[in-house]
């Protein structure tokens, strides 16, 4: 059963620590994931920070690890803001790091559930895979502060989205995240509308809009733009009004049937993930029009490509207000978009990256692919009618480690406790959500994890 107010009672007592660090003229040192969730986390807290005039600084770091702990405590910083990662190392940050505090949605163990030093929504049996982000913890204790960061929650919903929150009916978030949908409706800063997701709504000009889409994925259409000019006009669809190309949002509803309809034509995908192409869109009021921060969900992909591609900087400040630094995100994501393509198209015309084994698909990457991208890969890949129903397990080989990403859409798995399980029975590291999840295995441990995870998805 949830428990509301001591969740309540754990975001006052983040609070109260939050001014304690302004009375006691902490330096402090915010810690966050490299991903949207973990960008807007810093984001939030940042701007939280630098309004109490508390001296910080601001660090997004691939992983959080014993390794990297170990580095972070010869460093000279009086608190540590760990955000959306930290589950199950507190062990060794209350003996190297001692004054930190953890705020985290991913599932922990039963020995972290009443620990002082961590907030998470399952310490409160708030489910942390669905119900809210680490993003959205942030946002909960903005709103506890005296000042006005209502405007933080548009924050809150770009990393819940980022972290495929959108599981309730037509793609919508749930639970906790729609408070925070309200917060932001009420202040006007976010508006929704029942809309086609598709990728560059809000920028692409409609025949690069079809001939970019990944997902779904159109064989005959896809880096085709002539092909896909072709086919617009086919339906009698105008491209361009009286000076610019037009995009999917200045199209009418009867116009947007008409893109339905060529996309279920040409797609691969199966029924049910057409159906996923319509759903709740989260508009920013305060975004140009075709800008590509307009979407919610577009936003946290930009972020997310910031992150992947070494550059989390340029989407901290991004976060923060800064839109001198748009045009050099979006090489960025233009440059992970062409990387996460050709990933995806050599992988899928080569039999020999796929394993089938017993319980998932294994996506063997190895030295192939950059483990920066097996968990856009996976998730991808889930979504085509050959991996439908199945569990698909994405590996890459750095520096004698394998980077494992795992993804799933099946309700009797739970990911996160699978490789959190056989992860730990090798002395490694892993977890994650009930549909998401990861671990990095030494390579001589590869396969003896591989056969746990078979073992612990049978369950």
């Amino acid at each position: 059963m949830v428990n509301e107010k001591g969740f309540l009672d754990k975001i006052e007592s983040f609070v109260s620590l939050l001014k304690d660090l302004f009375v006691k003229r902490a330096k402090v040192l915010i810690v966050s994931h490299n991903d949207a969730d973990g960008i807007t986390s810093a984001g939030i807290l940042s701007f939280l920070l630098h309004k109490m005039k508390v001296s910080f600084n601001s660090r997004i770091l691939k992983e959080l690890n014993p390794r990297e702990i170990d580095n972070l405590a010869s460093e000279n910083y009086d608190f540590y803001l760990i955000a959306d990662f930290g589950a199950s190392l507190t062990p060794h940050l209350d003996e190297k790091i001692k004054n930190y505090f953890i705020i985290d949605h991913h599932e922990i163990p039963e020995s972290e559930r009443e620990h002082l030093k961590v907030l998470n929504p399952w310490q409160f049996d708030i489910d942390g895979s669905t119900q809210i982000s680490s993003a959205g913890l942030c946002y909960y204790a903005a709103k506890n502060l005296d000042f006005n960061g209502k405007f933080l929650s548009i924050l809150a919903l770009v990393g819940a989205l980022g972290d495929r929150q959108d599981q309730g009916k037509d793609r919508s978030l749930l639970g906790l995240n729609e408070v925070i949908i309200k917060d932001a409706q009420d202040s006007l800063y976010l508006q929704t509308k029942k809309d086609l997701l598709l990728y560059g709504s809000e920028t692409k000009p409609l025949y690069k809009l079809l001939a970019s889409l990944e997902n779904p994925y159109m064989p005959e259409l896809f880096g085709r733009e002539d092909k896909c000019i072709a086919v617009l006009n086919s339906y009698g669809l105008n491209l361009k009004d009286a000076l610019n190309w037009r995009t999917l949002s200045d199209l009418g509803y009867e116009e947007k049937k008409k893109i339905f309809e060529i996309i279920v034509y040409h797609s691969r995908f199966d029924q049910k993930n057409l159906e996923n192409l319509v759903g709740q869109r989260y508009l920013l009021n305060y975004e140009e029009p075709h800008s590509p921060l307009k979407d919610a969900r577009e936003f946290a992909t930009l972020l997310n490509a910031c992150g992947r591609l070494q550059r989390a900087s340029l989407g901290l400040s991004l976060t923060l207000g800064d839109r001198k630094i748009l045009k050099r995100a979006e090489e960025l994501l233009a440059e992970y978009r062409k990387k996460l393509a050709y990933y995806t198209n050599t992988i899928l015309n080569q039999e020999r990256f796929i394993e089938r084994r017993r319980n998932f698909s294994l996506v063997k990457g190895d030295v192939f692919l950059d483990e920066n991208f097996t968990g856009a890969l996976a998730s991808i890949l889930l979504n085509y009618t050959k991996f439908r129903g199945e569990v698909i397990v994405a590996r890459a080989l750095t520096n004698g480690e394998f980077k494992i990403s795992a993804r799933s859409d099946k309700e009797d798995v739970n990911l996160g406790k699978a490789l959190q399980k056989a992860s730990t029975l090798l002395g490694e590291m892993g977890g994650g959500h009930k549909r998401a999840g990861g671990a990095r295995i030494r390579a001589n441990k590869i396969e003896e994890f591989l056969k746990i995870l078979e073992d612990e998805l049978e369950h």
